[in-house]
């Protein structure tokens, strides 16, 4: 399903920008990476904390998207816009953070279930060092790494390849990229636009496969709608399955 053919353009077109800074941005392949894995999420209390990463005071952006065409995502590369965790000064920074999945499979009939257990990836995450911590905002992440994890080597390779492998293991994810950010909000402002975008587009088919009664003169995504012809199609079915559950 093509539901976000236009933002997955619009991300690689900034990306390519931002490689005339190179000291700005890097790029490198990751494989599967040992690091000890708690039985529960690692509580990190503020006087052991190394770096928070997008508190709400200082701001934060973090989605995913994906497309049928696993090809077109070099798979487990990671790119990080920003230093690396152990480079960071600064007790608390902007964070950033985009998954881009390249998966098969996906119908209007199963796309919202899938996209849970795609977004439930992060949560699912048992790192020694490394907490998410819970915010209300839909498309933030506000997380913690430790000052024991820091110095014991903990860096975005690490977090990255935990969170590759965890993509892959879904039956139907194909292919991985995953982009961090931390060089502040400035860096993180032209994909802003895109991340509002593509949460639009997730709200919108939540509520295709919520509502029993689709009324488009009524509904606040019908704009959303009538750009993305996936959503048409799914709207479509939805409203076919909902005659013939009345008929």
């Amino acid at each position: 399903m093509g539901l976000f053919d236009t933002q997955f353009n619009q991300i690689n077109g900034h990306l390519e920008a931002l490689q005339t800074k190179p000291s700005l941005i890097q790029a490198c392949h990751l494989e599967s990476l040992a690091w000890p894995e708690s039985t529960s999420r690692d509580l990190i209390m503020g006087m052991d904390t190394a770096v928070e990463m997008g508190h709400p005071k200082v701001g934060s952006m973090a989605f995913l998207i994906w497309i049928d065409e696993p090809a077109r995502i070099i798979n487990r590369r990671m790119t990080l816009i920003g230093p690396d965790l152990a480079d960071i000064t600064s007790r608390q920074i902007p964070f950033g953070k985009i998954v881009l999945l390249g998966v098969r499979d996906l119908s209007p009939d199963n796309c919202e279930e899938q996209y849970r257990r795609m977004e439930n990836v992060r949560f699912d995450l048992r790192l020694r060092g490394y907490m998410l911590r819970g915010v209300s905002q839909y498309g933030r992440e506000w997380s913690r790494v430790s000052r024991t994890a820091i110095r014991d080597g903990f860096s975005f390779s690490v977090l990255g390849a935990a969170l590759m492998d965890r993509y892959l293991a879904l039956e139907f994810v194909d292919s991985v990229e995953i982009i961090f950010f931390t060089a502040g909000l400035n860096v993180m402002r032209p994909f802003m636009p895109l991340a509002d975008q593509a949460l639009k587009i997730i709200a919108a088919m939540n509520k295709m496969v919520a509502d029993t009664i689709h009324d488009c003169d009524t509904c606040a995504y019908s704009d959303v709608c009538s750009e993305v012809a996936d959503l048409q199609a799914m709207r479509c079915l939805m409203q076919v399955k909902g005659s013939a559950g009345n008929a």
